[in-house]
Order: structure tokens, then sequence, then C-alpha cells
């Protein structure tokens, strides 16, 4: 098996920072766990722990995305920690703090025709049950436990909570509609 070499240091982002196709956040690096590198992990995805299974790794930085590979994970508490390859102390760890881990979409397993991915969802129409187009899906984001679609239409951003059979009503993939129960007010 190939070895992927060491992570750079954080003075090198800006040569060791990659293109990645159809970027998908999968998860969050937190706060700094220890003196030896390690770092708090928050997954998105479903299980928790399919994130490690996704490789490589990109960290989203200001200056582009930067292949990162793990060499260590565990639970801990109620989310996990990782050590990344080549990333030994404290203050190293500390210049990833808070970063998005991305994968490339291609790295996401296919899908029955029925199905799609949350992220599918972005640059979709939605309307309500009244026909009243709402706006477009912006992109999605974590609240309170639940997947919140972004939509941004003619007069302002709303915020619709990602709840079949509640909220979210038909997900129409050809004509690329999301059909919702929402009071156009809200």
């Amino acid at each position: 098996m190939m070895k992927q070499p060491p992570i750079a240091r954080h003075s090198s982002l800006t040569s060791t920072t990659v293109n990645v196709v159809q970027p998908v956040v999968v998860g969050r690096l937190g706060q700094v766990y220890g003196i030896k590198g390690w770092l708090k992990l928050q997954s998105f995805t479903s299980p928790e722990t399919n994130i490690i299974d996704y490789k490589p790794w990109y960290l989203a930085t200001a200056k582009g995305y930067l292949p990162v590979t793990f060499d260590q994970f565990k639970e801990y508490g109620k989310g996990f920690v990782v050590h990344l390859e080549g990333c030994d102390d404290r203050t190293l760890a500390q210049s990833y703090a808070n970063l998005d881990v991305v994968i490339a979409k291609e790295q996401l397993p296919p899908l029955d025709e029925d199905e799609y991915y949350l992220i599918d969802l972005e640059g979709m129409t939605v309307i309500n049950q009244q026909g009243v187009v709402l706006g477009t899906v912006s992109h999605l984001m974590q609240t309170a436990g639940t997947e919140t679609l972004v939509i941004e239409g003619d007069d302002r951003q709303r915020l619709i909570p990602y709840v079949m059979d509640h909220f979210i009503l038909r997900v129409d993939q050809q004509q690329r509609q999301i059909l919702v129960d929402w009071d156009p007010e809200f």
C-alpha cells in the first residue's frame, strides 16, 4: 500500500493546496486535544463513523484545499479525535483547528436512481403547495440536530428544516424542484 507523504507545515500551505472538484464538507476539525497534535473532529456523515472511509481528506483553508491523511482516529465522548499524519505537536495542530474536512463528490458511493445526497439539493428551485416560488437552495446548514435548507429568494432568505413528509413534501430530481409545505410569509 502506497503511503502518502506527511502534511506540510502551515507556512507552506500555498504550495501544497490543490483544486477539489465538487467539494463536499463531511466534517469539521475542532480544538486541539492534548499536546501530541490530536484534534477533535465533528462528523457530518451518517453514520458518523463513515467519515473514516473517505480518503483522502482535504482541509478547506483560505488558500485552497490542503490534502491530509489521518493516521489515528478514535471515539471521544460524543464525538471523535483524530491525529493527522505529520502533525505531532500542539502548535501545528492549532493551525488546523476549526477547518472543514472536505472530500471530492466523486468519492461518495453511487446511489440508486430514486436516491440523492443532500448536496444534490443545492441549486434546486423551492415551490410551496400554492405554487409560490420561494427561491433556490443556496446551501444546507446544520441547525439543532437537523439539516436546514438555506433558500435565497427575490425578497429574502428563508431557512426550511429538511424534514421529509412534514416540511419537505417531494424532491423532483428531474425537474430540479422541491415541493414544500411552507407559508411564503415565513
